[in-house]
């Protein structure tokens, strides 16, 4: 997450953002790696958002994400 988000602006800015829900981050994510130059790959976004849901939801909502893979 840091790697790929981090590319384009702090980390910090990913603190401040407030969504209510894990399903705008992952809305967030999939328009973030649409950009040009983002690198985000299609299971690099499924990463990224399940570290951020666990950054600001905690363990079990992170658990409760469908993978990629599923």
């Amino acid at each position: 997450m840091a790697r790929r988000c981090s590319k384009c602006h702090s980390l910090d800015r990913i603190d401040v953002v407030q969504l209510a829900e894990p399903r705008g981050w992952e809305l967030l994510v999939h328009r973030m790696r649409l950009q040009p130059r983002s690198g985000i790959s299609l299971t690099d976004q499924d990463t990224v958002v399940r570290c951020i849901v666990y950054r600001k939801f905690g363990l079990d909502t992170a658990r409760g994400r469908k993978g990629a893979g599923s």
